[in-house]
């Protein structure tokens, strides 16, 4: 049988670090086909349980929800974040959170909408031009060496609700990074991106 999970989050604040933290608030079952209207505090994850790959986004929504970013924080050019693609993607579109690059001029987002280029430790094959390896691994919170790549063919327009800024725990709460990625990989990425839009 298929059915729906829903998860409920906290309505949170801003914290000490001007930021808007949310959590699990709790989550339940149902039966798919079930007229049922998730709350404005809700977000709705559906699936056939019985698919691995449902499992795993569910697994994966419960252990990691989204921290939307604060309304004042306007990405910029550059910026990497974190950015949850569990929610409205279908396979073999990105299925979970992972890092990406803003590409898009800060100007245009003025609309709450901006460009992005996931990155990922998963090399691809075979290696095309739009795939850039960086020189150096943006994420803040790894600290063991790794290869990265951009995946260039695999742009995506998202809504500042879909990002996350990297967070630690500390002594004193949680810290926010937003790193920006270096010149030199920030160009590589741009043009592994006209590499892929060539045919246009």
């Amino acid at each position: 049988m298929a059915w729906r999970a829903t998860v409920r989050f906290d309505t949170a604040t801003p914290n000490a670090d001007n930021e808007t933290v949310s959590g699990i608030a709790g989550w339940n079952l149902v039966p798919l086909g079930l007229n049922q209207s998730p709350r404005k505090d809700e977000r709705k994850f559906s699936g056939a349980l019985d698919d691995r790959a449902a499992f795993e986004r569910l697994f994966f929504c419960l252990k990691n929800p989204v921290m939307p970013l604060h309304p004042q924080f306007y990405p910029k050019r550059g910026h990497v974040l974190l950015c949850d693609f569990s929610r409205g993607f279908v396979a073999p579109e990105m299925l979970k959170r992972r890092p990406v690059v803003v590409i898009s001029p800060s100007a245009t987002h003025g609309r709450k909408l901006c460009t992005v280029i996931p990155l990922s430790t998963t090399a691809p094959d075979p290696v095309m031009p739009w795939h850039y390896p960086l020189q150096r691994n943006p994420n803040p919170l790894e600290t063991q060496p790794v290869q990265v790549w951009a995946k260039c063919d695999m742009l995506y327009t998202v809504a500042f609700e879909r990002l996350d800024k990297f967070h630690r725990k500390t002594r004193n709460g949680r810290e926010y990074l937003s790193p920006s990625m270096s010149a030199e990989d920030f160009a590589g990425v741009l043009t592994g991106v006209r590499a892929y839009l060539s045919f246009v």
